[in-house]
């Protein structure tokens, strides 16, 4: 089978958010926390791509400073079917405006955890596009995954994956899922 990938939980955001978040205070200004934690939901909420999940309990350590460079870690859960991932990402103030008192910052992971029913999900499509090319009519019956992981940088897990063609023959098919830090999902065939 070929190598496929596809994100799984979030991926390295880089850039200025759109709405910045709000500035207060008098002396240097910073985002409250609270603040953060709400743009923070927001702008992974857009990177998940797991159709369903939702971002929940988030909060950040810190409040940000209104200088370049300033961060706070931010916690975060991503949940699907009643089971949740837990994630820790750091923002970063990438750009600071303070004719509209407001700023940008981006969120890159610093850690995440994703179950193995999760992981299954990420790979089911790849193994479906994999038997459309190979088996057209060919259906993918379920697919489950050995391990949950958390990391922070590339950790691998078993998977199997069952698919029947078009004529009702059913196969199997052993992988090997690896996924990154930033929740990027790659997979090939076992060994």
């Amino acid at each position: 089978m070929a190598s496929g990938s596809r994100t799984l939980a979030f991926a390295a955001c880089v850039g200025a958010m759109a709405p910045a978040v709000a500035l207060a205070g008098c002396g240097t200004p910073t985002a409250d926390a609270g603040d953060l934690a709400g743009q923070v939901r927001k702008q992974v909420q857009a990177r998940v791509s797991v159709a369903g999940a939702t971002v929940e309990d988030v909060s950040c350590d810190r409040d940000l400073v209104a200088e370049k460079g300033s961060t706070a870690t931010c916690t975060f859960s991503v949940v699907l079917d009643g089971v949740a991932s837990r994630n820790v990402g750091r923002a970063t103030v990438t750009d600071v405006d303070m004719t509209d008192e407001s700023l940008g910052f981006s969120i890159k992971p610093v850690s995440w955890a994703a179950p193995a029913e999760w992981l299954a999900l990420a790979v089911t499509p790849l193994v479906q596009s994999r038997v459309d090319t190979q088996s057209p009519g060919g259906t993918v019956d379920r697919t489950t995954c050995a391990r949950d992981l958390s990391t922070t940088s590339t950790a691998t897990t078993r998977c199997v994956a069952i698919w029947t063609d078009a004529d009702g023959t059913t196969y199997r098919e052993d992988l090997v899922a690896t996924a990154d830090k930033g929740g990027d999902v790659e997979v090939r065939l076992a060994d």
